[in-house]
């Protein structure tokens, strides 16, 4: 079922999925790096998405919503994805300590975290939606 189920929606592409979480960006410094969208809700749990950018976007993105932050380090800490793409979702990669942006989208348990590195000029996310 979840093969036909794909097989009939389009795949959108990494910049498609940027501008549905986070609307046009204003500058020319996104590049989008990877990404593995949601197709089916509750199977397909979360969109992934890493991307380079600049600190003028980023602070676009934060200007969203009300995120809590938090710098943390990463040593010692697992933050993979699911099996399908954790050959690449790794903000542990992003250096000994990064910022951590969470937001809570209601109480269903959908979320949306940001992960940059310390100079914002690299980005996960991971937006979960139920």
């Amino acid at each position: 079922s979840y093969n036909k189920v794909t097989g009939l929606v389009k795949p959108r592409t990494g910049e498609e999925i940027y501008k549905a979480l986070f609307g046009n960006t204003k500058t020319d410094c996104v590049k989008i790096l990877n990404y593995q969208d949601q197709v089916v809700p509750k199977i397909d749990y979360a969109i992934w998405l890493h991307f380079e950018t600049c600190p003028s976007e980023l602070n676009r993105i934060l200007s969203l919503h009300e995120y809590k932050s938090k710098k943390v380090s990463t040593k010692g800490w697992i933050t993979d994805g699911p099996s399908v793409n954790e050959k690449w979702f790794k903000p542990k990669n992003l250096g000994d300590s990064i910022i951590v942006f969470e937001f809570k989208k209601d109480e269903y348990g959908n979320w949306q975290w940001i992960y940059s590195s310390m100079d914002s000029g690299r980005v996960f996310v991971e937006d979960v939606a139920d």
